[in-house]
């Protein structure tokens, strides 16, 4: 049997046409216990291995005897990157909110990379604000310097002003 991807929407479905078996009549489809388990066997063969966690995602080697259309049970967000041997691929949403990417035939490696929206411009914004507080702080301390030496020069003309006044 070929491998099916249920739920795809229209225009998911053309786009993955060439990835993808239609089936006409999913009530038709009855698996026996025995089949269900050898389809599983079968998809294992085709599964991501040796994964290797890491603080911004994973990586793990899958080899495809043609392309496919790859299903990560992750939900589905613009943060993800999914590298396929060093090249950015293109992501979808599958099933409604799973992260899904087409893959070429052969063997990979695949690397998900998770970075949070917005997260780079947080970065700036906050680099942006401690710049300008150390500019503020600078300037301040420029105008207090500034004010104290006002004031001791008043202090001085003051002061030479009453010894010229002594009676």
């Amino acid at each position: 049997t070929e491998d099916v991807i249920f739920l795809l929407n229209a225009e998911q479905a053309e786009k993955y046409q060439d990835v993808i078996t239609e089936i006409e009549n999913l009530s038709a489809i009855s698996l026996s216990k025995q089949e269900y388990l050898n389809a599983c066997e079968k998809h294992m063969t085709e599964s991501c291995q040796n994964f290797v966690y890491d603080a911004k995602g994973f990586s793990a080697e899958i080899e495809l005897g043609q392309p496919k259309l790859l299903f990560f049970s992750i939900p589905y967000d613009d943060g993800w990157s999914v590298y396929c041997d060093g090249e950015k691929m293109e992501t979808y949403m599958l099933l409604d909110g799973f992260l899904g990417a087409q893959l070429p035939e052969g063997e990979h490696e695949i690397k998900m990379v998770f970075v949070s929206p917005g997260s780079r411009l947080g970065l700036l914004l906050s680099i942006c604000g401690i710049i300008l507080f150390v500019v503020v702080i600078y300037l301040e301390s420029g105008k207090r310097k500034k004010l104290l030496a006002d004031l001791d020069n008043r202090a001085l003309e003051s002061d030479s002003q009453e010894e010229y006044n002594v009676e």
